[in-house]
């Protein structure tokens, strides 16, 4: 059932969810789309009766989500694989309860709320958790999704050294005020194609297993604030399209030579304390102004 990107006002009706016996259609129901349709109010706890849901999106709408309606979504949601709660209000969910969602469950699109510090479901390929009202870090445990392609993230803290045990990861999107040292662990990502961590408050210097990520294509890392030299087994990455490490503290040479086969397209620099003259092999596409 699709009625997204409506306009009905309102709340949702309890009995829409109460009367399944009323409407056999929904016995079997499998996916339920609301997303922008103009809603607001309590998700009613009657929601967890659509126990064949494998797809659920309620985000763009104004509703709240309370724990114990929460935890029946859990118990009796067991196929779950896609949920889009982005712009539902979820401050009152215990972070277990969100914790033990479907283990099937693949996407889980959030805005709100508190990240669980154990129990991560192990099949979730998409996780998405942006939104100012989300607080919190990366928990250890992040490390434990083997499965995880897609990292999109607005939070605050430290990145864990589990980060480096995300194998399948291919996109690495992270917002608000993270801080700390970029972990070495990162070089374990060796499909990643972008990482984007512009902006943030991370210092110290540039981990070297970052020249180990062969399929990168994208490196973000502007507006923090790095130091120590550039490390020069980036510019061995063929696959390297954009770097921009500008608004750093980064100091010592420009690298004098890339890879023969490169793909480098971009590099900014600007506005750190980079020495010494721009090599000729890099000067059609550098930025340092």
């Amino acid at each position: 059932m699709d009625i997204s990107h409506n306009e009905f006002i309102g709340s949702l009706p309890t009995r829409f969810f109460k009367n399944l016996k009323a409407v056999l259609s929904l016995a079997s129901l499998t996916h339920l789309h609301l997303s922008y349709s103009g809603l607001s109010g309590l998700v009613p706890q009657e929601i967890s009766h659509l126990s064949k849901l494998v797809s659920l999106d309620l985000s763009g709408n104004d509703l709240y989500l309370q724990n114990l309606a929460m935890k029946r979504l859990v118990q009796n949601m067991t196929t779950l694989r896609d949920v889009m709660f982005s712009g539902v209000d979820m401050s009152h969910v215990a972070p277990l309860t969100l914790a033990n969602l479907s283990s099937y469950l693949v996407s889980l699109h959030l805005e709100t709320g508190h990240f669980p510090k154990s129990n991560w479901t192990s099949l979730l390929k998409f996780l998405d958790v942006i939104g100012t009202r989300f607080s919190g870090g990366l928990p250890n445990s992040i490390g434990s999704l083997k499965f995880l392609e897609d990292l999109n993230v607005e939070g605050t803290g430290e990145l864990p050294d589990s980060i480096g045990n995300l194998v399948s990861l291919k996109s690495l999107y992270l917002t608000g005020s993270f801080a700390g040292s970029i972990p070495a662990s990162i070089g374990n990502l060796t499909q990643i194609t972008d990482i984007h961590l512009s902006d943030q408050n991370f210092i110290g210097e540039l981990p070297f297993s970052l020249g180990k990520l062969e399929h990168l294509t994208s490196l973000t890392l502007d507006g923090n604030n790095f130091s120590g030299q550039l490390p020069f087994s980036l510019f061995n990455l063929t696959q390297l399209v954009l770097v921009d490490f500008s608004n750093n503290q980064l100091t010592g040479p420009i690298p004098t030579t890339v890879n023969s086969h490169s793909s480098l397209v971009s590099l900014n620099l600007a506005f750190n304390l980079l020495t010494e003259t721009i090599p000729s092999s890099l000067g059609f596409f550098i930025k340092l102004l």
